[in-house]
């Protein structure tokens, strides 16, 4: 396992975790007038869910098991993807609902 994986793991989960409870907004700035910036604070839950999940893929293959580091890297590679598509935007199913009322999507 990669301690320093893990750890960055836990602080992007915790980010993430306080953007999605709104305790974290500082993120937001509006772009645009009644548009509210990008949803990047959102994506680092998956970007921490990732990493963990990308920590134990290293060693499931020290262990040899083929179809678990697999289905690890997979799941690790598809969080990444969310993460960096959060970047620029993400779906309405992502989105907290209190997020959704600010940008006027309900």
């Amino acid at each position: 396992m990669n301690w320093s994986l893990i750890g960055i793991g836990l602080v992007a989960l915790t980010l993430g975790t306080l953007a999605y409870r709104r305790i974290w907004s500082n993120w937001i700035r509006p772009v645009t007038p009644g548009h509210y910036g990008y949803s990047v604070g959102f994506g680092f839950i998956f970007m921490g869910f990732a990493a963990i999940i990308l920590s134990a893929t290293d060693s499931a293959l020290a262990a040899d098991s083929r179809a678990l580091t697999l289905v690890l890297f997979t799941i690790g590679f598809l969080s990444m993807l969310t993460f960096a598509m959060s970047l620029f935007w993400l779906p309405r199913f992502l989105l907290p609902g209190w997020f959704k009322t600010l940008k006027g999507l309900e």
